[in-house]
């Protein structure tokens, strides 16, 4: 992650081509479990670090818990997809309950590889800092240009959980990553 981030690339863009030359530059091999239809509307989430919280919410709800909410959410459809999850209770009920276009999408939540580290606490933390920062990053633009006060709280939780991030100190990671969270939440109303 650390060369991705210095030479601009995404980490997942290293992943596939690692992948890529591994079956020698032949293309990914097909799904048979998943329909066309979900494969198309999964590229419609347009943020990756909300596809894959998503992901875990749907594989690992346990890791996304009391914490994980539409607030840390840029993509319409990833929205779209979080309330229907969380009106239907399981992914079982929102498929039963889906009106046949976000129930591609959870399929194929619920059958991809949830990248990133084994430990489930470094991955809690990492998914709480990847979809806290930009938001955090976004409303501190809003506050500093409305003059408003809550700019300086944002900014120090903000400073604190990009530091842990990139320090790759996983216990400041995750309590930083918890305050910065909360804050969202309490800024957002959720």
């Amino acid at each position: 992650r650390e060369v991705a981030g210095r030479l601009g690339y995404e980490h997942a863009w290293f992943k596939r081509e690692i992948a890529r030359v591994r079956r020698g530059g032949a293309p990914p091999p097909e799904r048979p479990d998943l329909p066309a239809a979900g494969r198309a509307e999964v590229a419609a989430i347009r943020v990756p670090r909300e596809a894959q919280a998503l992901r875990v919410h749907v594989q690992q709800p346990e890791l996304t818990a009391g914490w994980f909410g539409p607030h840390l959410l840029t993509d319409d459809l990833a929205r779209e997809v979080w309330h229907l999850l969380e009106r239907s209770g399981s992914v079982e009920a929102a498929l039963s309950a889906d009106d046949g276009r976000l129930g591609p999408v959870l399929h194929r939540l619920a059958n991809e590889e949830v990248i990133g580290d084994a430990d489930p606490e470094v991955r809690r933390t990492t998914l709480m800092l990847d979809l806290a920062i930009p938001v955090a990053e976004r409303l501190l633009e809003t506050l500093v240009a409305a003059e408003d006060a809550g700019a300086s709280e944002c900014k120090r939780r903000l400073d604190a959980a990009v530091t842990a991030r990139a320090d790759g100190d996983w216990a400041d990671g995750r309590e930083a990553a918890e305050e910065l969270v909360r804050f969202l939440t309490g800024w957002s109303g959720a």
